[in-house]
């Protein structure tokens, strides 16, 4: 396990998916059609490239509504619009920092909360925390560029979910639209 303190995808990802117990490499194979997919070092995440997320998105619709039982193996699936490497916290909060005018610039409501999911050693440092943290780092921006933000629960315009595995790092935008597909379940 010691590999995974550091692990690194050799490319970024720019999708994160979760498998169900037992159901990876069934997973891996399906999603191969969409991208270039790989395992990590983490208990049952996959991480993947694909050319246009939207696009990916569409084609797990599409293959779920032509084969029923395509996405069974699918516990959970994050499109990451920014990814970064990052060495410990403070990389991984500058880079995040960095992205959040470009994020809140794509938010397509000022309605929003922020879910952060962790794995490996390099971000074991980073709480919870970072979710209020860059709520409110991004409510300030937003209201810079003339916007009226609420964190809201209840009804958002869109989730912005940031994941690490390892030290790769991205952010994802999961607008209302997609917040009723059962396989982007934010947690």
């Amino acid at each position: 396990m010691k590999q995974a303190l550091h692990w690194a995808p050799m490319e970024l990802p720019n999708v994160m998916a979760i498998a169900k117990e037992m159901q990876l490499f069934v997973l891996l194979r399906r999603l191969a059609r969409f991208g270039k997919f790989s395992r990590t070092p983490f208990r049952q995440v996959i991480t993947g490239q694909v050319a246009d997320l939207g696009a990916f998105l569409e084609g797990l619709e599409e293959a779920a509504r032509e084969r029923p039982g395509f996405l069974d193996p699918l516990q959970r699936v994050m499109p990451l619009h920014f990814t970064f490497p990052f060495l410990g916290e403070e990389d991984f909060r500058r880079e995040i920092g960095e992205r959040l005018p470009e994020v809140a610039a794509r938010l397509p409501g000022d309605r929003f909360y922020v879910r952060f999911a962790r794995r490996g050693v390099p971000a074991a440092s980073l709480g919870f925390d970072v979710e209020r943290e860059v709520g409110g780092l991004l409510e300030a921006e937003l209201r810079r560029q003339g916007r009226t933000p609420k964190v809201a629960f209840a009804d958002p315009d869109a989730v912005v979910t940031i994941e690490t595995a390892g030290a790769a790092g991205g952010i994802g935008l999961i607008v209302r639209e997609l917040l009723a597909r059962p396989y982007l379940k934010v947690r």
